[in-house]
């Protein structure tokens, strides 16, 4: 794991956590400023692994001052050696502006919301969207149709299968999401539920795209 440290741009409770998983796995960590030479950073580079960047900002201006740098890496580093990007839910707003460098530099973000107009269950709901309502669906994120629809289907569906046993099987309860997913723990005894969904997004150096799910 490569550190990208924006000085400013502090990002420090996520990046806290990611140091504390990354030394309870023995993974390394090395970290370099984003003014870091370019030599240097590409020395950075461990052949044989996986060599996956990720900068302690999630806004837009380290980002922009990186990817000119991380495109030049690929194209410079042997084939063979890999790297990524890894980054933010912000990402999928800036792909608007960067999708092409995303795909180039093999970029994975995650996201508790991800909707990509190429992935199959997109088109089918873009589809019907225009269908019932003769409009395209506003822009937003995240995108207030498919968040209504789908937390609509998945507690109407449970109310439907559970009754009033749902609460005993929020987890049990099977849906293909659009745009947000489901997965509750309960904070406590006396408390209520939270969602714990999270997605990976995965913008291939071979031009994909992937939406996986990660449960915890």
């Amino acid at each position: 794991m490569i550190l990208l440290d924006a000085d400013e741009y502090k990002r420090n409770e996520f990046i806290d956590g990611l140091k504390q998983v990354l030394a309870d796995h023995d993974i390394p960590l090395t970290t370099l400023m984003v003014d870091t030479a370019f030599q240097m950073i590409l020395d950075t580079i461990v052949p044989g692994k996986q060599n996956v960047f990720i900068i302690n900002s999630d806004e837009s201006g380290p980002l922009n001052t990186m990817l000119p740098v991380l495109q030049l890496i690929t194209r410079t580093k042997n084939p063979e050696i890999e790297t990524h990007l890894f980054g933010y839910p912000k990402y999928q707003i800036y792909a608007a502006d960067h999708l092409e460098e995303f795909y180039e530099v093999d970029t994975w973000f995650y996201s508790w919301f991800y909707t990509n107009n190429m992935l199959k269950e997109s088109v089918d709901f873009n589809t019907l969207f225009r269908r019932s309502f003769s409009r395209q669906m506003m822009i937003s994120y995240p995108s207030f149709a498919p968040y209504g629809y789908d937390t609509g289907y998945y507690f109407l569906k449970g109310l439907a299968v559970y009754g009033k046993d749902f609460e005993n099987h929020l987890n049990d309860l099977e849906t293909d999401p659009v745009h947000v997913g489901f997965k509750f723990e309960r904070v406590n005894n006396w408390g209520g539920f939270i969602n714990r969904k999270v997605f990976f997004i995965h913008l291939s150096n071979d031009y994909k795209v992937e939406k996986k799910d990660f449960d915890r």
